[in-house]
């Protein structure tokens, strides 16, 4: 078993292929290929201290990302998500790797983010707007909408009349436990996002999108899967 810490892990991913195995790996999760309950989230302190457990199977990768998300930590110096990541074999069940996991939460939100956007945004579009200044901040659009984050059922960040537009989210159970924004305005929601890029939704056309994403642990894991794939390229045979 290897351990990767979050430089070794800059060095092994790769925005490019990040955002072609998220589409993979959402495109399985939404066509029941992936054994995943949604996250954990226990709450040491209400709006300041949190722990996610996220565990994922898929076909070719296994895993557990343990996240803590401290919103308290703002402004300190460290960061307010850390995680760590348990990359195992599916067939044998033997650990395979030990990453750091902050970094990988962060690309593979944006990989998400730009798989979305591929699809969903509008042709001939040519502005980009970018609201907030941290790190998960995405991309939002005169004609589509990624909303990351606030992944609480009393937390909202868009209002009821973006929500009512076409939803398309990473997963229908896990918003519905965590989206306050899906929750608290009954928004209907069009399709997980893994549906749109299998082709067994359409993608809607001629009206505004909503993305709404709270991050799932296919995302961690398949993306780990990545990286310890990488790491042995780079190690060679003897690897």
């Amino acid at each position: 078993m290897i351990y990767l810490d979050e430089d070794q892990v800059r060095g092994l991913l790769h925005r490019d292929d990040l955002i072609g195995t998220m589409e993979s790996a959402l495109g399985a999760f939404s066509s029941g290929h992936v054994i995943q309950p949604v996250r954990n989230m226990l709450t040491i302190e209400e709006g300041k201290r949190y722990l996610g457990i996220m565990p994922a199977v898929a076909e070719d990768a296994m895993g557990l990302k343990l996240v803590s998300f401290y919103p308290g930590n703002a402004g300190t110096g460290v960061p307010t998500h850390l995680a760590m990541i348990l990359l195992c074999r599916p067939d044998t069940g033997e650990p395979l790797a030990v990453m750091d996991g902050r970094l990988i939460t962060e690309m593979r939100t944006a990989a998400v983010s730009a798989a979305v956007t591929k699809y969903l945004v509008a042709p001939g579009s040519r502005v980009l707007a970018l609201l907030g200044s941290g790190v998960q901040a995405k991309a939002h659009l005169g004609a589509h909408v990624n909303a990351v984050g606030s992944p609480r059922p009393t937390w909202r960040e868009l209002d009821d009349e973006t929500m009512a537009n076409a939803l398309i989210v990473d997963s229908r159970d896990a918003v519905l436990k965590e989206s306050g924004d899906v929750i608290l305005s009954n928004a209907k929601i069009y399709a997980e996002a893994g549906e749109i890029f299998a082709g067994t939704k359409p993608v809607p056309t001629g009206e505004t999108t909503v993305f709404k994403s709270v991050g799932i642990a296919i995302e961690d894991v398949a993306a780990a899967r990545l990286v310890y794939e990488a790491s042995l390229a780079r190690a060679g045979p003897q690897a």
